[in-house]
């Protein structure tokens, strides 16, 4: 992924998340006072000109049936590793919502979770 971020906390929250290495509410809280940005987006690059916007709140999400979550452009993937836990996960998710992630990815109009 490409972050375009000049913010080391904001850098390694999102690092963190896509790699799922995220252990508790403290470690979010921790991030966000050294500066992370929890509304953050991030750039998912799929080749030379193939990129996706993601917000950090649906990077943390792992798809319902619980496998490796995976964010499509056209016929290119990436899998993500899944959370250790569902409670691990909730926990991440319950934080980054604290902090200021918003829930319907930036949009005027509701639509929740990009």
């Amino acid at each position: 992924y490409v972050f375009d971020s000049t913010n080391p906390a904001t850098t390694e929250l999102a690092t963190m998340i896509a790699c799922r290495t995220l252990t508790s509410t403290e470690d979010v809280a921790r991030l966000v006072a050294a500066g992370a940005d929890s509304k953050a987006d991030l750039y998912i690059i799929f080749g030379s000109d193939d990129k996706k916007l993601v917000n950090l709140l649906s990077l943390a999400i792992d798809s319902e049936n619980f496998t490796n979550p995976v964010f499509w452009h056209d016929d290119k993937q990436l899998n993500l590793p899944i959370w250790p836990s569902r409670e691990l996960q909730r926990v991440v998710l319950e934080a980054l919502i604290a902090y200021g992630a918003d829930v319907n990815g930036g949009r005027a109009e509701p639509h929740p979770l990009v």
